[in-house]
Order: structure tokens, then C-alpha cells, then sequence
């Protein structure tokens, strides 16, 4: 019988992923003349490290949630098919009525 690596793989995508998360954070201080102390750059990883999203700019966000684009635009493309289908099965109910 194989032994479940679920854990052992959680815990190692977690540790790989604060090591982003610092990666990350040292590049944001790369031009400062101080670097935060070591806690304070873990602590900060730690809060990352799970959404590794810089800021949430229309650029680094998601687009669906910006007010820069219209509500056709936000729709991905299988709702947008959904929404034409459902328009056709519509004008082919109100063309036989």
C-alpha cells in the first residue's frame, strides 16, 4: 500500500512559495538604502504567500473586477457562449410563438 504524500507535498509547495514571497518582497527593497530586519521580511512573506499578486491594478488584477471595461467585456468566453445560445434558443421560441 502507498503512504498518502498529500501533506508532505502541501508543506513543500507552501515552503516554496514563501521562498517566492521573499524573493519577491527583497526585490521591492532592492533600491532602498535599509533592508526591513529578517523577521519583518518573513512576516511579510508569510502574508503573501498565498496570493502572490503585487497590487490590484487592472494590470496585475483581474480584469472581471476592474471598472475599465464594460460588462460584455468582463464575461469569459464560456459565458459569453452561454449568453448567445441562450439568445438564440430565445428568438427561435419567439419565432415559433
Amino acid at each position: 500500500m502507498e503512504k498518502n504524500r498529500k501533506r508532505a507535498l502541501r508543506r513543500f509547495h507552501d515552503e516554496r512559495m514563501l521562498h517566492r514571497a521573499k524573493e519577491m518582497i527583497l526585490d521591492w527593497y532592492r533600491w532602498d538604502q535599509t533592508l526591513p530586519d529578517p523577521e519583518e521580511i518573513y512576516q511579510q512573506a508569510r502574508r503573501r504567500r498565498d496570493d502572490m499578486c503585487a497590487c490590484s491594478c487592472s494590470g496585475c488584477g483581474n480584469q472581471r473586477h476592474t471598472g475599465w471595461n464594460s460588462l460584455r467585456d468582463r464575461l469569459t468566453i464560456p459565458e459569453k457562449r452561454a449568453e448567445d445560445s441562450f439568445k438564440d434558443q430565445l428568438e427561435d421560441f419567439l419565432a415559433l410563438g
